[in-house]
Protein backbone atom coordinates (compact mmCIF):
# COMPACT_ATOMS: atom_id res chain seq x y z
CA UNK A 1 0.00 0.00 0.00
CA UNK A 2 1.17 3.35 -0.95
CA UNK A 3 2.04 5.88 1.66
CA UNK A 4 0.00 8.95 1.18
CA UNK A 5 1.80 10.66 4.41
CA UNK A 6 0.94 14.90 3.65
CA UNK A 7 4.36 16.58 3.15
CA UNK A 8 3.17 19.71 4.41
CA UNK A 9 2.00 20.49 7.99
CA UNK A 10 -1.58 19.30 8.21
CA UNK A 11 -4.65 21.63 7.63
CA UNK A 12 -1.94 23.93 5.54
CA UNK A 13 -1.21 24.44 1.76
CA UNK A 14 -2.93 23.58 -1.33
CA UNK A 15 -2.75 19.80 -1.31
CA UNK A 16 -4.85 19.51 1.90
CA UNK A 17 -7.99 18.63 0.17
CA UNK A 18 -6.04 16.27 -2.58
CA UNK A 19 -4.42 15.01 0.69
CA UNK A 20 -7.94 14.36 2.54
CA UNK A 21 -9.51 12.77 -0.83
CA UNK A 22 -6.67 10.11 -0.99
CA UNK A 23 -6.73 9.07 2.60
CA UNK A 24 -10.49 8.89 2.31
CA UNK A 25 -9.99 6.63 -0.74
CA UNK A 26 -7.16 4.65 0.29
CA UNK A 27 -8.76 4.00 3.42
CA UNK A 28 -12.33 2.55 2.33
CA UNK A 29 -10.32 0.63 -0.51
CA UNK A 30 -8.49 -0.97 2.98
CA UNK A 31 -11.73 -1.85 4.43
CA UNK A 32 -13.31 -3.15 1.31
CA UNK A 33 -10.49 -5.68 1.25
CA UNK A 34 -11.21 -6.73 5.42
CA UNK A 35 -11.23 -10.54 5.25
CA UNK A 36 -14.64 -12.48 6.02
CA UNK A 37 -13.77 -13.28 9.69
CA UNK A 38 -11.91 -9.47 10.19
CA UNK A 39 -13.70 -6.43 11.51
CA UNK A 40 -13.25 -3.33 9.39
CA UNK A 41 -13.99 -1.10 11.95
CA UNK A 42 -10.70 -2.66 13.67
CA UNK A 43 -8.38 -1.35 10.33
CA UNK A 44 -8.49 2.73 11.35
CA UNK A 45 -5.24 2.50 14.22
CA UNK A 46 -3.54 0.22 11.85
CA UNK A 47 -4.13 2.21 8.45
CA UNK A 48 -2.82 5.60 10.57
CA UNK A 49 -0.14 3.71 11.82
CA UNK A 50 1.05 2.09 8.42
CA UNK A 51 0.49 5.63 6.38
CA UNK A 52 3.24 7.53 9.81
CA UNK A 53 5.71 4.86 9.59
CA UNK A 54 9.11 6.57 9.40
CA UNK A 55 8.01 10.55 10.09
CA UNK A 56 9.02 11.83 13.03
CA UNK A 57 7.03 11.30 16.06
CA UNK A 58 6.00 15.24 15.83
CA UNK A 59 5.05 14.81 12.52
CA UNK A 60 2.96 11.28 13.24
CA UNK A 61 1.00 13.39 16.06
CA UNK A 62 0.02 16.14 13.70
CA UNK A 63 -1.02 13.50 10.82
CA UNK A 64 -2.87 11.65 13.33
CA UNK A 65 -4.45 15.00 15.19
CA UNK A 66 -6.05 15.42 11.49
CA UNK A 67 -6.72 12.20 10.04
CA UNK A 68 -7.81 10.50 12.82
CA UNK A 69 -10.73 12.26 13.38
CA UNK A 70 -11.57 11.97 9.32
CA UNK A 71 -10.66 8.25 9.91
CA UNK A 72 -13.92 7.47 11.74
CA UNK A 73 -16.43 9.60 9.72
CA UNK A 74 -14.63 7.66 7.09
CA UNK A 75 -15.29 4.37 8.24
CA UNK A 76 -17.24 4.38 11.39
CA UNK A 77 -19.04 7.46 11.39
CA UNK A 78 -20.26 8.16 7.93
CA UNK A 79 -20.42 4.36 6.17
CA UNK A 80 -19.28 4.35 2.57
CA UNK A 81 -20.23 0.63 1.73
CA UNK A 82 -22.80 -2.08 1.87
CA UNK A 83 -21.61 -3.84 4.99
CA UNK A 84 -23.64 -7.55 5.62
CA UNK A 85 -23.16 -9.93 8.87
CA UNK A 86 -21.03 -12.99 8.43
CA UNK A 87 -20.24 -15.42 11.59
CA UNK A 88 -20.88 -12.39 13.82
CA UNK A 89 -18.74 -9.59 11.94
CA UNK A 90 -20.08 -6.65 9.19
CA UNK A 91 -18.02 -7.17 6.15
CA UNK A 92 -17.92 -5.47 3.11
CA UNK A 93 -20.14 -6.77 0.22
CA UNK A 94 -21.06 -5.55 -3.31
CA UNK A 95 -24.37 -3.37 -3.79
CA UNK A 96 -25.92 -6.40 -6.14
CA UNK A 97 -25.22 -9.37 -3.93
CA UNK A 98 -26.02 -6.87 -0.40
CA UNK A 99 -29.60 -6.35 -2.37
CA UNK A 100 -30.35 -9.29 -3.06
CA UNK A 101 -29.44 -11.17 0.42
CA UNK A 102 -31.29 -8.18 2.32
CA UNK A 103 -34.51 -9.08 0.08
CA UNK A 104 -34.33 -12.68 1.02
CA UNK A 105 -34.02 -12.35 4.93
CA UNK A 106 -36.94 -9.67 4.49
CA UNK A 107 -39.43 -12.19 3.19
CA UNK A 108 -38.67 -14.00 5.87
CA UNK A 109 -39.97 -11.47 8.67
CA UNK A 110 -42.52 -12.31 10.59
CA UNK A 111 -43.40 -8.90 12.62
CA UNK A 112 -40.93 -6.00 13.38
CA UNK A 113 -41.09 -2.14 13.86
CA UNK A 114 -39.60 0.70 11.84
CA UNK A 115 -37.58 4.27 12.66
CA UNK A 116 -37.13 7.02 9.85
CA UNK A 117 -35.16 10.58 9.94
CA UNK A 118 -37.23 13.77 9.87
CA UNK A 119 -34.18 14.75 7.88
CA UNK A 120 -35.22 11.96 5.40
CA UNK A 121 -36.48 13.11 1.69
CA UNK A 122 -40.10 12.65 0.96
CA UNK A 123 -39.39 10.33 -1.97
CA UNK A 124 -37.32 7.97 0.58
CA UNK A 125 -39.64 8.02 3.16
CA UNK A 126 -42.53 7.12 0.35
CA UNK A 127 -40.00 4.43 -1.02
CA UNK A 128 -39.61 3.02 2.69
CA UNK A 129 -43.27 2.67 3.79
CA UNK A 130 -43.51 0.90 0.37
CA UNK A 131 -40.98 -1.68 1.24
CA UNK A 132 -43.08 -1.61 4.93
CA UNK A 133 -45.77 -2.74 4.02
CA UNK A 134 -44.32 -5.42 1.45
CA UNK A 135 -43.01 -6.99 4.50
CA UNK A 136 -46.10 -6.54 6.85
CA UNK A 137 -44.67 -3.78 9.29
CA UNK A 138 -47.15 -1.37 9.81
CA UNK A 139 -46.36 2.05 11.27
CA UNK A 140 -42.96 3.43 12.24
CA UNK A 141 -41.55 6.97 14.01
CA UNK A 142 -39.68 9.37 14.36
CA UNK A 143 -38.17 11.39 17.10
CA UNK A 144 -37.88 15.46 16.09
CA UNK A 145 -34.92 17.04 18.20
CA UNK A 146 -36.88 20.54 19.57
CA UNK A 147 -36.04 24.08 20.81
CA UNK A 148 -36.93 27.64 20.95
CA UNK A 149 -37.87 29.73 17.87
CA UNK A 150 -36.22 32.45 17.01
CA UNK A 151 -38.53 34.94 14.06
CA UNK A 152 -36.58 37.47 12.27
CA UNK A 153 -38.22 40.73 12.79
CA UNK A 154 -39.77 41.52 9.53
CA UNK A 155 -40.10 38.64 8.04
CA UNK A 156 -41.94 36.43 10.00
CA UNK A 157 -41.72 32.83 7.70
CA UNK A 158 -38.19 33.36 8.18
CA UNK A 159 -37.54 31.60 11.70
CA UNK A 160 -36.03 29.42 13.30
CA UNK A 161 -38.88 26.42 14.17
CA UNK A 162 -39.44 24.88 16.79
CA UNK A 163 -38.66 21.26 15.25
CA UNK A 164 -35.14 21.57 14.87
CA UNK A 165 -36.11 19.09 11.40
CA UNK A 166 -36.88 19.66 7.64
CA UNK A 167 -39.57 17.31 6.89
CA UNK A 168 -41.21 15.98 9.96
CA UNK A 169 -44.58 16.61 7.84
CA UNK A 170 -43.25 14.69 5.38
CA UNK A 171 -42.77 11.84 7.93
CA UNK A 172 -46.72 12.31 9.06
CA UNK A 173 -47.33 12.51 5.36
CA UNK A 174 -46.17 9.18 5.13
CA UNK A 175 -47.71 7.28 7.63
CA UNK A 176 -44.83 7.92 10.35
CA UNK A 177 -45.86 9.05 14.03
CA UNK A 178 -43.82 11.28 16.23
CA UNK A 179 -42.23 9.54 19.45
CA UNK A 180 -41.53 11.51 22.43
CA UNK A 181 -40.87 9.05 24.79
CA UNK A 182 -37.51 8.36 27.02
CA UNK A 183 -36.46 5.11 25.42
CA UNK A 184 -37.32 2.80 22.54
CA UNK A 185 -37.65 -0.50 23.22
CA UNK A 186 -35.45 -2.99 22.26
CA UNK A 187 -36.55 -5.04 19.36
CA UNK A 188 -35.86 -8.27 20.90
CA UNK A 189 -36.45 -11.43 18.99
CA UNK A 190 -38.40 -9.05 15.78
CA UNK A 191 -37.12 -7.33 12.75
CA UNK A 192 -36.19 -3.72 12.69
CA UNK A 193 -35.56 -1.44 9.93
CA UNK A 194 -34.57 1.66 10.19
CA UNK A 195 -33.95 4.82 7.54
CA UNK A 196 -31.34 7.20 8.17
CA UNK A 197 -31.84 7.61 11.95
CA UNK A 198 -28.56 7.89 13.59
CA UNK A 199 -29.94 5.59 16.54
CA UNK A 200 -26.79 8.07 18.27
CA UNK A 201 -29.12 8.37 21.77
CA UNK A 202 -29.61 4.35 22.11
CA UNK A 203 -27.80 2.05 24.24
CA UNK A 204 -24.84 0.05 22.59
CA UNK A 205 -26.29 -3.30 22.93
CA UNK A 206 -29.66 -2.15 21.04
CA UNK A 207 -30.57 -4.38 18.31
CA UNK A 208 -28.71 -7.33 18.89
CA UNK A 209 -31.30 -9.72 19.93
CA UNK A 210 -33.29 -8.69 16.22
CA UNK A 211 -34.15 -11.46 14.19
CA UNK A 212 -33.56 -9.13 11.12
CA UNK A 213 -32.30 -5.54 11.78
CA UNK A 214 -31.53 -3.56 8.40
CA UNK A 215 -30.42 -0.42 8.84
CA UNK A 216 -29.80 2.16 5.74
CA UNK A 217 -28.25 5.41 6.09
CA UNK A 218 -25.15 7.20 6.88
CA UNK A 219 -23.45 7.72 10.54
CA UNK A 220 -23.08 4.62 12.22
CA UNK A 221 -23.37 4.79 15.82
CA UNK A 222 -22.89 2.02 18.48
CA UNK A 223 -26.30 0.86 18.26
CA UNK A 224 -25.91 0.85 14.13
CA UNK A 225 -23.19 -1.42 14.26
CA UNK A 226 -25.51 -4.49 15.38
CA UNK A 227 -27.52 -4.31 12.28
CA UNK A 228 -27.33 -7.39 10.02
CA UNK A 229 -27.06 -5.33 6.64
CA UNK A 230 -26.49 -2.04 6.20
CA UNK A 231 -26.60 -0.05 3.03
CA UNK A 232 -25.45 3.26 2.95
CA UNK A 233 -26.86 6.41 1.13
CA UNK A 234 -26.13 10.03 0.66
CA UNK A 235 -26.95 12.87 3.18
CA UNK A 236 -29.46 15.96 1.63
CA UNK A 237 -26.65 17.59 0.58
CA UNK A 238 -25.47 14.58 -1.59
CA UNK A 239 -28.62 14.20 -4.09
CA UNK A 240 -31.63 16.46 -4.77
CA UNK A 241 -35.06 15.34 -3.91
CA UNK A 242 -38.22 17.40 -1.61
CA UNK A 243 -39.38 17.91 1.85
CA UNK A 244 -42.75 18.77 3.04
CA UNK A 245 -42.67 22.31 5.50
CA UNK A 246 -44.73 22.45 8.32
CA UNK A 247 -46.87 24.52 5.73
CA UNK A 248 -48.06 21.23 3.79
CA UNK A 249 -45.61 22.91 0.77
CA UNK A 250 -43.75 20.72 -0.86
CA UNK A 251 -39.98 22.09 -1.90
CA UNK A 252 -37.49 20.65 -4.02
CA UNK A 253 -34.00 20.88 -2.60
CA UNK A 254 -30.36 20.23 -5.33
CA UNK A 255 -27.33 18.17 -4.59
CA UNK A 256 -24.77 20.61 -3.66
CA UNK A 257 -21.57 17.57 -3.26
CA UNK A 258 -20.67 14.32 -4.80
CA UNK A 259 -21.81 11.02 -3.08
CA UNK A 260 -19.20 9.74 -0.88
CA UNK A 261 -17.97 6.26 -1.74
CA UNK A 262 -20.88 3.56 -2.53
CA UNK A 263 -23.46 5.93 -0.83
CA UNK A 264 -26.72 6.33 -2.97
CA UNK A 265 -29.74 8.12 -2.54
CA UNK A 266 -31.79 6.62 0.09
CA UNK A 267 -34.89 6.54 -2.32
CA UNK A 268 -33.07 4.60 -5.22
CA UNK A 269 -31.48 1.87 -2.63
CA UNK A 270 -35.05 1.29 -1.81
CA UNK A 271 -36.54 1.10 -4.66
CA UNK A 272 -34.63 -1.42 -6.23
CA UNK A 273 -35.01 -3.38 -3.45
CA UNK A 274 -38.60 -3.15 -3.76
CA UNK A 275 -38.42 -4.41 -7.03
CA UNK A 276 -36.30 -7.08 -5.89
CA UNK A 277 -39.15 -8.05 -3.05
CA UNK A 278 -42.16 -7.96 -6.02
CA UNK A 279 -39.75 -9.51 -8.41
CA UNK A 280 -42.65 -13.23 -9.14
CA UNK A 281 -39.84 -14.14 -11.87
CA UNK A 282 -40.54 -11.41 -14.53
CA UNK A 283 -37.69 -9.25 -12.83
CA UNK A 284 -40.52 -6.93 -10.75
CA UNK A 285 -41.56 -3.64 -11.90
CA UNK A 286 -38.45 -1.11 -13.03
CA UNK A 287 -36.95 0.81 -10.32
CA UNK A 288 -36.43 4.78 -10.79
CA UNK A 289 -33.05 6.01 -11.82
CA UNK A 290 -33.74 9.70 -11.21
CA UNK A 291 -35.17 11.28 -8.52
CA UNK A 292 -37.89 13.18 -11.45
CA UNK A 293 -39.18 10.06 -11.69
CA UNK A 294 -39.13 8.75 -8.12
CA UNK A 295 -41.10 11.86 -7.29
CA UNK A 296 -43.74 11.34 -9.73
CA UNK A 297 -44.44 7.59 -8.57
CA UNK A 298 -44.95 8.82 -5.30
CA UNK A 299 -47.64 12.08 -6.27
CA UNK A 300 -49.22 9.21 -7.98
CA UNK A 301 -49.56 7.06 -5.08
CA UNK A 302 -49.91 8.95 -2.22
CA UNK A 303 -53.72 11.63 -2.85
CA UNK A 304 -52.74 14.33 -0.87
CA UNK A 305 -49.88 14.85 -3.23
CA UNK A 306 -52.17 14.71 -6.36
CA UNK A 307 -51.76 17.12 -9.06
CA UNK A 308 -47.84 17.80 -8.61
CA UNK A 309 -45.43 17.93 -11.11
CA UNK A 310 -41.31 17.93 -10.48
CA UNK A 311 -40.71 20.92 -12.87
CA UNK A 312 -43.73 23.25 -11.19
CA UNK A 313 -42.22 22.16 -7.33
CA UNK A 314 -39.26 24.71 -6.68
CA UNK A 315 -37.91 26.13 -3.92
CA UNK A 316 -40.48 28.03 -2.68
CA UNK A 317 -42.53 24.69 -3.63
CA UNK A 318 -45.85 24.06 -4.46
CA UNK A 319 -49.14 23.50 -1.66
CA UNK A 320 -50.47 20.41 -0.85
CA UNK A 321 -54.42 20.07 -1.12
CA UNK A 322 -56.28 22.50 1.37
CA UNK A 323 -57.04 19.48 3.57
CA UNK A 324 -54.12 18.09 3.85
CA UNK A 325 -52.19 21.58 4.87
CA UNK A 326 -54.52 22.10 7.23
CA UNK A 327 -53.92 19.02 9.08
CA UNK A 328 -50.36 18.57 9.12
CA UNK A 329 -50.23 22.44 10.49
CA UNK A 330 -52.35 20.99 13.25
CA UNK A 331 -50.11 18.26 13.74
CA UNK A 332 -47.16 20.47 14.23
CA UNK A 333 -46.43 20.92 17.88
CA UNK A 334 -46.99 24.46 19.67
CA UNK A 335 -43.83 25.29 21.51
CA UNK A 336 -44.21 25.36 24.92
CA UNK A 337 -46.90 22.97 24.57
Amino acid sequence: MSNIFPRERPGTGHNSTAASRDFTNSLQDQIFQTPEDGDPFETIDRFITEQTAGASPIAAQAYAERMGPMASKAAASHVQIQLERRNGKLVPTGCGDALTWVAERLREVPSGMAIVSPHAANESLFYFRRLLDRIGIAGGTFRVERGEEAILSGFPKLQLRADRAPNASGAELHGFERFDGSARSDPEGDAVAVLEDPLAQLPEEWGRQASFFLYVGNRLSSAARNAHAILPVTTFAEMEGTFTNFEGRVQRFHQALQPAGLARPAWLVLARLVSLLEDDGDGGAAAPTLASEAFQVMVGDTPAMAGLEWASVGLKGARLGSTEAAVLQAQAPVEGA
